[in-house]
């Protein structure tokens, strides 16, 4: 895939005439690039196997300057940061059946550590208290329980939200998918309820994703016919933006939905279309909801997930993030690189 999108060398300049500075490493250590904590760092996670050794280790994409935040001997399952960048979430595991969760701030300081039952768990940071987390754990028979983290308090609590992967809406509220499951298409019913009560009111009666941004909420519904995806925004008053309509695909009886990524600071949703062949490899476009205009940014990518810097400028890019995309220049370049000595 890498020929095909035209993968630069990280260590040429783009046409912005910035210099990218790839990550050096073994190819064995490097795992996986997590996210963004300001415009030029990253984080990324690193595994030694030989030594059981797993760090967390930030890093400035343009001087190449590399700090490491935490070590651990068990595996690191997934590190989350938070909205704001002031802390970060490291899941790690000693035993299949518990997940051990320590956040800690950018300066590698800890702030609150718990251990809970869990064979699978999930996380969504509140945006207007970073110190709270929703945190979901999973279990063998995908029974859950949802928690309240208090990071200032130091707690952990099960909290009343009927349903799995729950996001923040303010500070106190909640946005759900009620899926029916005998519902085609795994559509579903967007509800919201209060963390402390019990009424749920509904928000959309129909969706396929949903994500609550600053100041939008974001979802994806399949038209009347069932035969496009519609991209629509709804604003804090309720108004109702479509952004843009694609045509369906299916995977079995499942529609498609390509890896997207909004940049609200700039009001550019990106995504993934196919071309007219219908063939595996699409283009990386970028829609402006103001201008209606739609980019084409990367021809003949692969659909893969993308996260971009706070700017909006940078993505992360690959299942494992390992490539950045300049969205001003309009390339890719690859964001490790083997060590010359091995």
């Amino acid at each position: 895939m890498t020929g095909e999108i035209g993968v630069q060398k990280a260590n040429s300049k783009n046409e912005s005439q910035e210099l990218i500075e790839p990550v050096k490493l073994k190819s064995a250590v490097f795992d996986r690039f997590i996210g963004w904590t300001s415009n030029t760092t990253a984080i990324f996670i690193t595994k030694e196997t030989e030594n059981h050794s797993f760090e967390v280790r930030e890093y400035d994409i343009w001087n190449g300057k590399e700090n490491v935040l935490y070590s651990k001997k068990n595996p690191i399952i997934t590190v989350s940061i938070s909205p704001r960048k002031s802390f970060l979430l490291i899941h790690t595991s000693s035993s299949p059946e518990k997940a051990d969760i320590e956040i800690i701030s950018r300066d590698g300081h800890s702030l609150y550590g718990a251990s809970i039952s869990s064979s699978e768990i999930s996380f969504e940071w509140n945006m207007n208290d970073e110190e709270k987390l929703l945190v979901t754990s999973f279990f063998e028979d995908w029974t859950f329980t949802n928690y309240l983290l208090n990071a200032k308090q130091k707690t952990i609590v099960p909290i009343n939200i009927p349903k799995p992967f729950a996001q923040w809406s303010g500070p106190d509220e909640f946005l759900f998918m009620d899926i029916n499951k005998n519902q085609q298409h795994m559509e579903g019913k967007l509800l919201k309820k209060k963390l402390y009560g019990n009424e749920v009111h509904e928000v959309v009666k129909s969706i396929i994703q949903y994500r609550k941004l600053n100041k939008n909420l974001m979802i994806i519904q399949l038209d009347q016919d069932k035969t496009s995806l519609e991209y629509k925004l709804i604003g804090d008053s309720g108004n109702t933006q479509l952004l843009f309509q694609k045509p369906l695909t299916w995977n079995n009886d499942e529609p498609i939905i390509p890896y997207w990524e909004i940049v609200e600071k700039k009001r550019t949703l990106l995504t993934f279309l196919s071309g007219d062949s219908g063939e595996e490899l699409t283009n990386l476009v970028s829609f402006d909801w103001n201008s209606k205009q739609q980019t084409v940014i990367v021809e003949n990518a692969e659909n893969a997930p993308l996260q971009c810097n706070p700017d909006g400028n940078l993505c992360l890019y690959g299942y494992q993030l390992e490539k950045i995309i300049d969205l001003h220049a309009k390339k890719v370049f690859d964001m490790v690189e083997a060590r010359k000595d091995g």
